[in-house]
């Protein structure tokens, strides 16, 4: 366990002053990681596209950035390591790379998965989702505001909005630049601590689906979402059918698009249907 190991703090600083001054790159640590890069030096223009980060775990809670850096540099050129670090100062056995390259991202994935970064310890690197949309709930409901204001009033929070898309219930599909910014908001916008437009409070925040619309399960779990809905099937007909395997208990039935979300008065009928 973290709690275990013994740590020279300033020899792991000594190690990581070195990285910095060899390669160029800034190490900052924020928000429970600590970021080698990102941007690396001489860069200019956005962040690498998406398919350029990997998700690297099964690291040992005392290796640190100097030990991984030469690995994975070793593909080709990194845009950003971001390591998870503990309040002890271990590592949390993970971290994400960014490289300037699709290509090196795949070459990563063949190359350092099941590396041995230690006698008896291999890596796992595997593609990282790259998610960089959340589904923010808010009460009362952002229904009514211009993009722009949302923008701008959730821009005092967290930084790297790229877009907002409302969506049913009360749900807002928020975009960022990258995902590691979505992390962070993540992080920042905690459900009670919040308030927009001095009477808007932040009710759930989670990760939206990547590739579709933003739909995400109440924390009571009493939503079943059904997608891909032909149009010639109403969402009345859904609401008959759950309601017949739910024992009755449908409360709510809403369409969006090619979804539709069955709302249940209890988590007991939703788990049922």
């Amino acid at each position: 366990m973290s709690s275990t190991l013994s740590l020279d703090q300033d020899d792991i600083a000594r190690r990581l002053l070195k990285l910095q001054d060899s390669t160029g790159y800034d190490i900052v640590q924020k928000h429970g990681q600590r970021i080698y890069g990102g941007p690396p030096p001489e860069w200019s223009g956005p962040p690498p596209d998406k398919g350029t980060e990997v998700y690297c775990y099964r690291i040992p809670r005392d290796c640190f950035e100097d030990e991984l850096v030469p690995v994975f540099s070793s593909i080709g050129r990194i845009y950003e390591l971001r390591l998870m670090i503990e309040f002890s100062g271990t590592n949390r056995s993970y971290c994400y790379v960014r490289f300037t390259k699709q290509e090196d991202a795949r070459e990563a994935i063949k190359k350092i998965n099941n590396h041995y970064i230690r006698p008896g310890y291999p890596l796992a690197v595997t593609r990282s989702v790259d998610n960089r949309k959340l589904c923010i709930k808010a009460l009362p409901p952002l229904d009514k505001e211009i993009d722009e204001d949302v923008v701008n009033e959730l821009g005092n929070v967290v930084e790297g909005i790229n877009r907002i898309k409302y969506q049913t219930r009360g749900w807002l599909e928020v975009e960022f630049s990258t995902h590691r910014l979505a992390a962070l908001a993540r992080r920042q916008l905690v459900p009670g601590n919040v308030v927009l437009f001095e009477s808007v409070e932040i009710k759930q925040v989670d990760w939206a689906d990547p590739e579709g619309d933003c739909v995400v399960q109440e924390s009571q779990s009493k939503i079943i979402s059904v997608r891909n809905l032909p149009s010639s099937i109403s969402h009345l007909r859904v609401g008959d059918l759950f309601s017949n395997l739910g024992g009755g208990q449908v409360n709510d039935v809403v369409r969006s698009g090619n979804t539709v979300l069955v709302t249940f008065n209890t988590q007991e009928g939703a788990k049922f249907a």
